[in-house]
């Protein structure tokens, strides 16, 4: 083992853990974080695991996934925790932001001139691994497009070591932004963003990763030490868009949909009127003027539906429907 495994080991063991709880995805190997609770002396230890881990579990889960079912990675370790029986029955994400923090907030967004302004928007373009980023000069594209279209204050954060990257969005920009990076604390970016009119996000990976994370936290008096298994997964990259239609009230859309409906039905109707031409009187194989007003009427009909609601739709602000969605 390597010198800063036996230091985690040390410090685990200096804390005196009560238990340990190991939440894994279900590719995810939990004895390597287990193995070393063991060797820091922590009594109880509960993870998910497809072999059996003897000594290093005192509490262990067989792993069902994905053979057998699949969950959200929320509740799949809440299952966990409720297996040694820590149940809730709020299981909302709740954030509790402090007074101070959205004082804070709101005198920087104050100080921007952005108070009595809805048309601005948050953008985080940071990521803790740099595949997650969005490429900074797609970025700034896009908070360029915005601005064009939509005439708004751009308000980018970020942490310390994410000022140069947000630098250099700014300078492929032509219009002006703001950076607060390095500025806020955790609780006040909470406090900016709970009160941001909008707030894109984008998130994509595109390369292979060996991931392993350990963390340590203390819950009320009960010492907990949580712990992330070490992993050796492939990541495949994913490649998000967003994009506007101009529709004409809809009815280019439902014009379209409605012709190719029609142009799939005509060769039945066709072969329909043939068979009954053959059993009615006066009634010929194919009258084209009986056609052409079928159409029509089909097409009007069609319009007429797609028009109201359609309308309707387009009176909304984009802003207010993008921030719905």
């Amino acid at each position: 083992m390597r010198l800063e495994y036996f230091q985690m080991i040390d410090r685990l063991r200096s804390l005196r853990f009560d238990a340990t709880v190991i939440f894994t995805v279900f590719s995810q190997n939990p004895l390597p974080a287990a193995l070393m609770c063991y060797l820091a002396g922590i009594p109880l230890r509960l993870a998910r695991c497809r072999e059996n881990p003897y000594h290093l579990l005192t509490d262990w889960i067989v792993e069902d996934e994905p053979h057998e079912r699949l969950r959200h990675e929320v509740r799949r370790q809440l299952d966990l925790v409720a297996s040694v029986g820590y149940c809730t029955s709020e299981e909302d994400l709740n954030l509790s932001i402090p007074t101070a923090a959205r004082e804070r907030a709101a005198a920087l967004i104050a100080g921007l001139g952005l108070a009595n302004s809805r048309r601005w928007l948050v953008a985080h373009p940071g990521a803790s691994a740099p595949s997650r980023r969005y490429p900074s000069e797609l970025f700034a594209q896009a908070a360029s497009e915005l601005i064009a279209m939509h005439d708004l204050q751009i308000v980018f954060t970020g942490d310390a070591s994410e000022r140069e990257l947000v630098a250099d969005i700014q300078r492929r920009m032509c219009e002006s932004s703001v950076s607060l990076a390095g500025q806020l604390e955790l609780s006040e970016f909470a406090a900016l963003v709970a009160g941001a009119p909008l707030l894109p996000s984008v998130s994509a990976t595109a390369k292979d990763s060996w991931s392993r994370q350990t963390t340590v936290k203390r819950v009320n008096n009960t010492s907990l030490a949580t712990t992330t298994g070490y992993t050796d997964q492939r990541v495949y990259s994913l490649a998000p868009s967003m994009s506007y239609e101009l529709d004409f009230w809809g009815r280019v859309q439902a014009g379209r949909d409605a012709a190719v409906a029609t142009a799939l039905a005509l060769p039945a109707v066709v072969a329909l009127a043939r068979l009954f031409s053959s059993q009615l009187y006066g009634v010929t194989a194919f009258d084209p003027l009986t056609l052409a007003g079928a159409v029509a009427l089909t097409a009007i009909m069609v319009v007429l539906a797609a028009a109201l609601p359609a309308r309707r739709a387009a009176a909304v602000e984009p802003m207010q429907a993008l921030r719905t969605e």
